[in-house]
């Protein structure tokens, strides 16, 4: 029943509809990223991205305590890696809104200062 009810949302709301407010709220997120301190890691071009936005404010070390301040005020995020690539991964999706992207901003701008300031390469 909840497959079924999900899937009706998904309908009701529509695919194309969903997909260009996600694209926009990556498109916030990145903006807001690129006046922090950080290394983005998701690729830029629309074509080449989804609801996910990797971004990198050190070592792994460093992602992993901004992941546990985040989520200490109830701000979900998680670390992932591949290949010794990635870092704080933050998954938007269409219950999402504008606002929830300007408090992860904000939060990332508050909890990351102290952190040595920009890397110098992706992790």
């Amino acid at each position: 029943m909840g497959l079924a009810a999900s899937l009706n949302l998904i309908h009701e709301l529509g695919q194309e509809d969903i997909a260009a407010h996600v694209l926009t709220l990556t498109d916030q997120l990145l903006a807001g990223l690129d006046k922090l301190p950080i290394i983005v890691v998701t690729p830029r071009a629309r074509e080449n991205r989804s609801g996910i936005v990797t971004f990198s404010v050190g070592s792994a070390e460093e992602n992993i305590k901004l992941m546990q301040r985040l989520q200490e005020n109830k701000i979900l995020v998680s670390v992932r890696y591949t290949s010794q690539v990635g870092g704080i991964r933050v998954s938007c999706h269409f219950y999402n809104s504008a606002e929830d992207i300007d408090k992860l901003i904000e939060a990332v701008r508050r909890l990351s200062n102290g952190n040595g300031g920009r890397a110098s390469s992706p992790v």
